[in-house]
């Protein structure tokens, strides 16, 4: 009786490890298709982007209009919370200076609650960058971040590139 008992007990003890083994290398798949999924289907913001000079020598107007899709919003400069994501512009060349950006487009307002007001775009909005450069390549990306009703996306970043006269 004992070599038996011994005998099954191993056996059955054999079946719960690979059991449990199996599960534990298919649930990390299944954890990280579920967290994927959301975002396979998330649309994108559009971007045109464009680059002037303007009357002042070096100086350029760098403009980038956002087609936001329906039911997303993006935050303007100052979204109104520190841990949202301002859409802002970063150049490659730290000599590039950014003077001012203005933002063209309806503004929205809105009291979140536990954040408390929060501004941003739908629909449509033009980000008009006032820079002075000495160079003849203007590199780098706008960042921003985009949400819908129930929660943000990580941010995003739109690289540009333009060679200016």
């Amino acid at each position: 009786m004992g070599a038996n008992f011994l005998k099954e007990l191993l056996i059955m003890n054999m079946h719960k490890i690979l059991l449990l083994g199996f599960i534990s290398m298919l649930l990390p798949a299944s954890l990280f298709a579920q967290l994927q999924n959301p975002t396979d289907a998330l649309p994108d913001v559009q971007w045109e982007m464009n680059i002037k000079p303007t009357q002042t020598k070096n100086e350029y107007q760098l403009t980038a209009k956002a087609k936001v899709p329906p039911k997303y919003h993006i935050f303007g400069q100052n979204p109104g919370d520190d841990f949202l994501i301002p859409t802002h512009f970063e150049f490659d060349c730290k000599k590039i200076k950014l003077i001012n950006v203005k933002e063209l487009g309806e503004l929205k307002t809105e009291e979140m609650e536990g954040v408390g007001t929060i501004h941003y775009f739908e629909k449509e909005v033009s980000f008009v960058a006032t820079i002075h450069s000495k160079y003849k390549e203007v590199k780098g990306f706008i960042e921003y971040q985009m949400c819908n009703a129930t929660m943000c996306f990580p941010p995003t970043q739109k690289n540009f590139k333009f060679t200016v006269k």
